[in-house]
């Protein structure tokens, strides 16, 4: 009777389980016996934790629930609610199951590091897992002993093709192919909608017009509330409007004095923070007990709305969750406003996806300059009278740099001066006829070789070529060491690029909106190296530095600087797909295409250095190679 891989009092366990009577208590009742946590050292599923898991375990135990759609922050416990649910599956409502991940990777690790884990410390899933032969244990498929298969994989249409499953269930599905929501839904044949089957995607917000919002508009929407305990009313933590920033700033109070400050003294503002309520504007300081108290009156409140009979969408902000301090949400925002305001939108995007579980809307109209009276200045002021005279710097001037957009017969210039706190000013903007009169303004702003960037993308041959011209040597100890040139500036479509840096050790990938050079010939085998860099999201740093009012402009500026600087609005051509485009087919854009090179020439030479690593963070974490 025995088979290589089974022991035969395990096989004989694994029948009797699954011949037992269905447990039929609530799941969540249910996992307080039956599941260990992993990571929770040995705790038992614990049901009062995270209201949020208890309200999606009643509507999936629903039969009239054929969707289920949870946009829950990180950190809320998304990969808990499917672990307990699976367990509950395997032991109590046997089904073919699918739950896929954006990717294979991520998929592996959490079946093999999570999901067969908690099975095995499962007493109700314990004996089926061991009944199972090895050989139907493999990485990313589980075929149990009592007829069960668990499929698990990253969600592409070679894996969520040719399979007929019950369940279908998927993890941060913001981030999923275009398409691959709909061939995964497709997997249940239908069975969902007869209450034979069901189909639940989950994630944080992601942008406006992934397929993940779409199927969260079609639902039925609940949130994650409290109960007031002054006034008793039944409110959500945070306002729903268009802008989730404002929604967040209604709902917490601290010190503006501090968060408006240069050097932030993080602690006062940090000890300032209150949550205020919606509905009688009671003050809650950020303490265990206080966060615990409004999560355990949690109560659900409904969205009215259109929505398709048996979809249900859910959704939970971080600041309900009594384990994430409400400081940290409050230093998180204020840290991204600052970003913000130096023209890095990442954090603040970021945040509004991660923490409040929103979509975020990244269309942008074309950006307004900024003339206050304070910083009213004029061309004059940086252009001497006597050619031979240089331009003076401006206050805590750290970087200056001259950028140049290339035509056919002439050439688009801006020299801007930068300080380190990002804030820069204008100094020159114009026209010009040739690459030598280019050499001669940068001479006048005493602009250095390696801070003057160029467009390579019309014409590389000529601009190499007048790069090797005007290349200055540069000597070490007496000996040649090598030369400063132009730099050569080509955008692209990419949103980032890796850097690779060596730490204790390991080499990880930094991402970054410019590349390393790229080493090519011209056509008449001129050598140059060129700097490929993030149309995208250079472009929406320079378009928060303007709103942030971070750009000096002098008020004198040319009509032509505030047409080209009004040219380009972003726009979403494509589901989940962003561009900065023409607003009009003929409108001119050079002058704006100068500032979004010395935007990259800020971040190439440290200016922006903390933004980008703020955004590689929040979007990109560091990842090892």
């Amino acid at each position: 009777m025995d088979s290589p891989g089974i022991n035969e009092n395990a096989m004989l366990a694994g029948v009797a389980a699954s011949l037992a009577p269905p447990d039929n208590r609530p799941i969540p009742e249910w996992a307080a016996e039956k599941v260990q946590l992993i990571g929770g050292k040995g705790a038992f599923y614990d049901p009062g934790a995270n209201p949020s898991q208890g309200f999606a375990f009643d509507w999936i135990s629903d039969p009239t629930t054929a969707q289920l759609c949870l946009v829950w922050p990180t950190g809320s416990g998304k990969s808990v609610f499917f672990e307990v649910w699976i367990s509950h599956i395997i032991a109590e409502d046997p089904a073919d199951c699918q739950f896929s991940h954006q990717t294979d990777r991520p998929a592996a690790l959490w079946f093999e590091k999570r999901v067969i884990p908690t099975l095995e410390r499962c007493p109700a899933t314990r004996p089926i897992l061991a009944a199972t032969h090895r050989h139907k244990k493999r990485k990313l498929e589980l075929s149990l002993a009592n007829g069960v298969t668990i499929y698990a994989g990253g969600a592409n249409m070679r894996n969520l093709q040719d399979k007929s499953v019950a369940i279908v269930g998927g993890q941060e599905c913001w981030d999923w192919p275009q398409g691959a929501i709909d061939e995964a839904k497709a997997r249940t044949h239908d069975r969902e909608s007869a209450g034979l089957g069901k189909i639940v995607f989950c994630g944080q917000g992601g942008p406006v017009g992934c397929d993940f919002e779409r199927e969260a508009l079609a639902g039925e929407l609940f949130e994650t509330g409290f109960r007031c305990p002054g006034c008793g009313a039944e409110v959500p933590y945070l306002p729903r409007t268009e802008n989730p920033g404002e929604d967040f700033e209604a709902a917490f109070t601290w010190d503006e004095k501090e968060a408006e400050s240069d050097a932030p003294d993080w602690a006062k503002l940090l000890r300032s923070v209150r949550f205020v309520t919606p509905c009688c504007g009671k003050k809650y300081r950020d303490t265990p007990n206080n966060r615990r108290r409004l999560s355990t009156a949690a109560v659900l409140i409904h969205h009215p709305g259109s929505y398709i009979p048996g979809w249900k969408t859910h959704t939970v902000t971080a600041a309900a969750l009594h384990w994430i301090p409400w400081s940290k949400l409050v230093r998180e925002y204020v840290a991204a406003k600052r970003a913000e305001m130096r023209g890095d939108l990442s954090p603040l995007a970021a945040f509004v996806k991660k923490r409040l579980a929103r979509f975020y809307v990244e269309k942008q109209g074309a950006p307004e300059l900024q003339f206050p009276e304070a910083e009213k200045y004029s061309k004059a002021d940086y252009w001497p009278a006597d050619p031979a005279a240089q331009a003076p710097q401006i206050n805590l001037e750290a970087f200056r740099f001259l950028n140049v957009d290339v035509q056919l017969d002439h050439y688009w210039v801006s020299v801007r001066a930068w300080r380190l706190d990002c804030s820069s000013r204008l100094l020159y903007e114009g026209r010009i006829a040739s690459l030598e009169l280019v050499r001669e303004l940068q001479l006048r702003f005493s602009v250095a070789n390696q801070n003057v960037g160029i467009d390579c993308g019309y014409e590389p041959e000529r601009v190499a070529k007048a790069r090797w011209k005007y290349r200055e040597e540069v000597r070490q100890d007496g000996r040649a060491a090598g030369f400063r040139t132009w730099v050569m500036l080509k955008g692209d479509k990419a949103e980032s690029y890796p850097h690779h840096e060596r730490r204790g050790g390991k080499v990880y990938a930094r991402r970054r909106i410019w590349a390393p050079p790229v080493q090519t010939t011209t056509a008449a085998g001129v050598p140059y190296s060129f700097i490929k860099f993030s149309n995208l999201r250079a472009k929406d740093a320079l378009a928060a530095l303007i709103k942030g009012g971070q750009t000096g402009v002098f008020h004198d500026c040319s009509k032509e600087y505030r047409g080209h600087m009004k040219s380009e609005a972003k726009g979403q051509p494509a589901p989940g797909v962003f561009r900065w485009d023409k607003i009009r087919p003929s409108a001119q854009n050079h002058l704006w295409d100068c500032e979004v090179g010395g935007v990259v020439m800020a971040s190439m030479r440290g200016v922006l250095q903390e933004n980008l690593r703020e955004m590689e963070s929040a979007d990109d974490e560091a990842e090892q190679i």
